[in-house]
């Protein structure tokens, strides 16, 4: 089977083509984020909270992709002048799949002797973008044997550590604690979620006043 292959600067991001298609439902942790017309708003429940981010997410082109993996791999942190941490690139991945407006990319996991492994993968052209190619003895064997998961803990629930890096590559983001507990299953009766749907489409509508 062909490969595809996707060079970002030292970082480089291959993959194979024909691995997914993109007519399978969201990965669990995507469901997190709630898209209106003028921002997006990623969840992170806690015990009787939920903590908020709410950002812009880009539409997915090569080039938008390139782009948001400089940027966020320009704030990751160093072990080693050419390493990064296995939960830093965990981290890095999901920021990157939640700030691309897409269903073509999916996160994928592959573990080995050496450890974990992340990355994401586009379902449609086989291109992958891994923070963490580097790290690999044999790239092309992680890419190959890795899986699409449901990313970040049992319930796939947004990580901390992803917060704190979304804020660093967007910091027009912003970030707040909600006096409600929001999950999957109460998104479409949230009263939170309702007021910031009902002010989305006020301002669609000319009506301006602070989203």
């Amino acid at each position: 089977m062909p490969s595809s292959a996707c060079s970002f600067s030292n970082s480089p991001a291959t993959g194979k083509t024909g691995q997914m298609k993109t007519d399978q439902p969201p990965q669990l942790h995507m469901q997190y984020i709630v898209d209106l017309e003028v921002y997006s708003l990623l969840l992170r429940p806690g015990d009787a909270d939920t903590e908020v981010i709410q950002y812009k997410r880009s539409e997915y082109t090569p080039a938008a992709a390139a782009d948001l993996f400089e940027q966020i791999r320009a704030e990751l942190p160093r072990t080693h002048p050419s390493r990064t941490d296995t939960e830093s690139i965990h981290s890095a991945t999901l920021v990157f799949v939640y700030m691309l407006a897409t269903t073509q990319l999916r996160t994928m996991r592959c573990v080995d002797a050496a450890g974990e492994h992340w990355f994401a993968r586009d379902a449609d052209s086989g291109v992958v973008y891994d923070f963490g190619a580097q790290e690999h003895a044999n790239t092309e064997a992680v890419h190959a044997h890795g899986e699409a998961i449901a990313a970040g803990g049992i319930d796939s629930c947004p990580l901390e550590a992803s917060f704190d890096l979304l804020e660093r590559v967007q910091p027009s983001a912003q970030r707040y604690m909600v006096d409600e507990l929001i999950t999957l299953g109460t998104l479409e009766t949230s009263e939170f979620l309702t007021q910031k749907k009902a002010m989305d489409y006020l301002y669609q509508r000319g009506v301006f006043g602070k989203l």
